[in-house]
């Protein structure tokens, strides 16, 4: 009994010093050991697993490879979510992202990996799975919203058994990863190194984002020279014109955290595929992201303009690819993967100078709104003018996991009700008759009556097209 006694001993020393990996490991030592205490030792896991849960509807567990839970024992759901990871917290953070951006009941399993061979636990998990679907990410993974209608609805659509998510950029996990597939063909997967024969289907809009260090898709950009500037922005003055913006392409990053900016911007740069500009702008007097973004676009002379933020995370050659679909398809603005909204809105956009200031003279947003919807109104006037293009394989993920913790847009701190009422008046006005009511009225529902638009859409796991 020493030897048993000092595992149960063990977990729960490691519970009382908040080392809780340690603790689950611990744990599923002292079950093998010990069956008999398996209801004391069960209790103790299920309370690690509330720290997980937060607020989330779907069940959030935690467990150790060295001792899995099987068949009933695993988190209910119609899909099961397998998050590896040698930490609790943040495995239980991406376990919580998938869970809220599923929009549907999932069950998650946070399994952090000790002794035994991962590929045997989750052999052993999914060959007794009761769910209809399984999914076995890392856990730097950061899932766009929806992406279970999406894969989904690839699924049923194509007739295929394996949906393969897009990581956005190039990584060295196994194929059986980031896929989504009945649990028994997951298995066999495991157990032969290789999906085989399935029938597969890539879904771009199933995106599973990187989030890890490594190349990423920096090679790439290997021999494109670094034209990373930052500058000051201020209301009180109008920049110069910045004379090292020799570039057709010029990407404005609008920021008050210059750290986070230029981290961001190296990133950027290191997965483009193609030269460009990239502009830090620092809103030194916080007049906003619109009014600093049009000010430098003002400053220089490049013909196509990039927007976006600091919590910006490029794919591989994010950029190159932007670029050519824009120029071969002779359209004006791109609408990124920005994980968010499939297309719906250029949240992270690139933009034809030419076209922007045809419609607004010399802005490339406009600035009557102070912090949100303007990228609604270039995205409708884009649609309706026939010059958009969404390219869900341009992957320009919006990466602030904290934003989907927010009960609404509008606990947001920068959230302004005007603006929102701004953009349903200039809607019914035709946006200052730059279009026609006539080229609004298919997009009248999707972005004015965004309820009814959405449940049209029907349930997450209906095959519904999207």
């Amino acid at each position: 009994m020493g030897m048993q006694a000092s595992s149960l001993s063990s977990a729960n020393m490691a519970l009382r010093d908040s080392r809780l990996e340690d603790a689950v490991h611990f744990y599923a030592t002292a079950l093998q050991e010990t069956p008999e205490l398996a209801k004391h030792i069960d209790f103790n896991i299920h309370w690690l697993s509330r720290t997980l849960q937060g607020d989330e509807e779907n069940t959030v567990l935690a467990a150790s490879t060295l001792h899995p839970p099987t068949g009933k024992e695993l988190p209910s759901g119609e899909v099961l979510v397998i998050v590896l990871s040698h930490t609790l917290a943040r495995g239980g953070e991406t376990g919580r992202l998938l869970s809220r951006r599923a929009n549907h009941r999932v069950g998650v399993l946070a399994l952090l990996e000790g002794g035994e061979s991962t590929i045997e636990a989750l052999i052993r998990i999914l060959r007794t799975a009761e769910a209809k679907y399984a999914l076995v990410v890392a856990d730097e993974t950061f899932p766009a919203r929806d992406w279970l209608r999406q894969a989904h609805h690839a699924l049923t659509s194509h007739h295929a058994e394996v949906a393969l998510g897009n990581t956005g950029v190039p990584t060295s996990v196994p194929e059986w990863m980031n896929a989504l597939a009945p649990p028994k063909l997951l298995a066999q997967a495991l157990r032969n190194r290789s999906i085989g024969e399935a029938e597969k289907v890539e879904v771009p809009n199933f995106l599973l984002a990187y989030t890890g260090e490594g190349d990423g898709g920096a090679s790439a950009s290997a021999d494109i020279r670094s034209n990373i500037q930052v500058v000051e922005v201020s209301p009180s003055e109008e920049h110069q014109e910045i004379t090292h913006v020799s570039e057709d392409v010029c990407v404005i990053m609008p920021s008050v955290d210059v750290d986070r900016a230029r981290h961001t911007a190296q990133l950027l740069h290191d997965r483009a595929g193609m030269a460009s500009s990239i502009v830090i702008a620092c809103d030194v007097e916080r007049q906003g992201f619109i009014p600093t973004l049009n000010q430098v676009a003002r400053s220089n002379a490049a013909s196509w303009v990039v927007y976006l933020a600091e919590d910006a995370l490029p794919g591989e050659a994010w950029l190159r690819k932007a670029h050519e679909k824009l120029v071969s398809n002779e359209k004006s603005l791109l609408a990124f993967n920005c994980g968010k909204w499939h297309g719906r809105v250029a949240a992270f956009g690139m933009v034809k100078r030419s076209w922007a200031y045809g419609l607004y003279g010399n802005q490339i947003l406009y600035e009557g709104y102070q912090s949100h919807r303007a990228d609604n109104e270039l995205t409708v006037l884009a649609r309706a003018q026939n010059e958009f293009l969404y390219a869900p394989d341009c992957v320009l993920v919006e990466y602030d996991p904290r934003k989907d913790f927010r009960s609404s847009e509008r606990v947001a701190s920068n959230f302004r009700r005007a603006d929102a009422r701004l953009f349903r008046e200039r809607f019914q006005e035709n946006f200052g008759g730059l279009v026609t009511s006539e080229q609004l009225e298919p997009l009248e529902e999707e972005y004015l009556k965004v309820r009814a638009h959405y449940a049209k859409q029907g349930p997450v796991m209906g095959g519904s097209q999207v």
